[in-house]
């Protein structure tokens, strides 16, 4: 096996994202509020939207944080699961998920 050339750089498959910015996160998750943006959601998560914005303005969710939110409260992840409502999920790294 011939070694690798000086001049070939590697990069991970999966590039990593932009360092995460909390007040960026939560201009995108404002534009999921307005009826007229393209990203738009149902107003069942609005609640939980408004509420993880609430949490990035007070610091609790941060870059590692994996926060669940059900009818616009945070909840532990077991919670979140049971079925009382729609789960909004958040982490600091801009992960985001909406489950019914």
């Amino acid at each position: 096996m011939e070694p690798i050339p000086p001049n070939v750089k590697f990069t991970p498959a999966i590039p990593f994202s932009d360092e995460f910015i909390p007040e960026n996160r939560v201009k995108q998750l404002r534009q999921y509020l307005g009826v007229s943006k393209e990203n738009y959601q149902p107003t069942t998560q609005h609640a939980n939207i408004l509420a993880a914005i609430n949490a990035y303005e007070t610091g609790l969710i941060n870059v590692t944080t994996r926060t669940f939110f059900v009818n616009g409260k945070v909840v532990t992840q077991e919670e979140a699961f049971k079925g009382q409502g729609h789960v909004w999920m958040e982490q600091g790294v801009a992960l985001q998920m909406s489950i019914i």
